[in-house]
């Protein structure tokens, strides 16, 4: 049976992204402004170290019981090999597919946006 450690990481893991998600969310500010996104993004790295902080030092476990291991060069390979078909497949695809279908995807969007202050 798990302990009050284990429980409090799985609460921290499953629920500390879905407040993100929530209307709790707008205690943040506007969703567009650049001052909340950054806080998101704090709160999701105080997040992942308040569960590591649970793994290392309360549960007293290594990273492994987690999932993570140590890197190697096949990992580096991997990500190299599957960013490259993300950009040269899967985006062009996503972008025949939406001009296909006839909606107006990022084009229609730049186009009826007013025009960048840098450049």
């Amino acid at each position: 049976m798990p302990t009050w450690p284990t429980w409090l990481g799985l609460a921290l893991t499953f629920g500390g992204p879905l407040l993100l998600v929530t209307p709790a969310q707008r205690l943040l500010g506007p969703p567009d402004r650049l001052r909340t996104r950054a806080l998101e993004q704090l709160a999701m790295w105080v997040l992942l170290a308040a569960v590591l902080f649970v793994v290392l030092a309360l549960e007293g476990r290594t990273l492994a019981s987690i999932g993570l291991r140590p890197f190697h060069w096949t990992s580096l390979a991997w990500g190299l090999a599957l960013a490259a078909v993300l950009m040269r497949l899967v985006a062009p695809l996503g972008s025949w597919m939406t001009a296909r279908c006839g909606w107006p995807g990022s084009r229609g969007a730049s186009q009826r946006s007013p025009r960048c202050p840098c450049g």
